[in-house]
């Protein structure tokens, strides 16, 4: 019949729609990683903002303590930089939020451990939704280039 005088086998007819099956699977995926994606430019653009509040977190002469070196005052805060001037004349530099998160320095302001544990959460979130769009963006990449799909 068709086939035979075509010369078109059963064989490269499943082979086709093997093929087209998976163009259509991997079109859905591509959609889902780029609604996906829009959604991690929200969540991440909601992080920035919040960072970007978070910010005022201010040390400036603030009284510290520290293990190793003992009692200080925070002498000079530029963003999340902070030089320490100690009692014994040693002036050291440490970055906001850790110093305070993880106890390298410790104050009075109870609220200053507290705003600084939750930006560094605030933060890790940051970088995860980072990490997650980075994935997204070379899954969507690899699958556009497999069907020459240009951005």
């Amino acid at each position: 019949g068709y086939y035979v005088k075509n010369n078109i086998s059963l064989k490269s007819i499943k082979s086709y729609s093997k093929k087209k099956q998976k163009e259509v699977q991997d079109f859905a995926e591509i959609e889902k990683l780029e609604s996906e994606k829009r959604e991690l430019i929200i969540k991440l653009s909601e992080k920035n903002d919040i960072l970007t509040n978070m910010d005022e977190i201010n040390v400036n002469g603030k009284e510290v303590e520290h293990l190793k070196f003992g009692k200080g005052k925070v002498i000079n805060q530029i963003e999340e930089s902070l030089t320490v001037e100690f009692s014994n004349g040693d002036v050291k530099k440490f970055i906001l939020p850790i110093a305070f998160s993880k106890d390298y320095l410790k104050t009075s302001d109870s609220s200053i451990k507290e705003e600084c544990i939750q930006l560094e959460k605030r933060k890790e979130e940051k970088e995860k939704i980072e990490n997650d769009l980075a994935t997204i963006e070379k899954r969507i990449e690899m699958l556009k280039n497999r069907y020459g799909i240009a951005e």
